[in-house]
């Protein structure tokens, strides 16, 4: 009975391990991976997120545009009542 114990919780425990050895060591190899294009591909990422900024203040420009229409409309709307 003992000698099945001592199977199974060594089984188990090898299983832990290499579970534990593959999680470890896939990221690392993932990273050697993409290193070598990792430069260019964090320059055209950056080159993207500065295009989306851009356009995004161009949006809010154009909204505090229309706000300010709107505003000006507001008044004379009130003041034609």
């Amino acid at each position: 009975m003992q000698v099945k114990r001592f199977m199974i919780v060594s089984a188990v425990f090898i299983a832990v391990a290499a579970l534990l050895a593959a999680v470890s060591v896939r990221p690392i190899r993932a990273q050697d991976m993409s290193s070598s294009s990792s430069a260019s591909g964090n320059a055209e990422v950056m080159a993207k997120l500065d295009e989306i900024l851009k356009n995004q203040k161009d949006t809010l420009q154009q909204l505090d545009n229309v706000k300010e229409e709107l505003k000006i409309i507001k008044i004379r709307v009130t003041q034609g009542q």
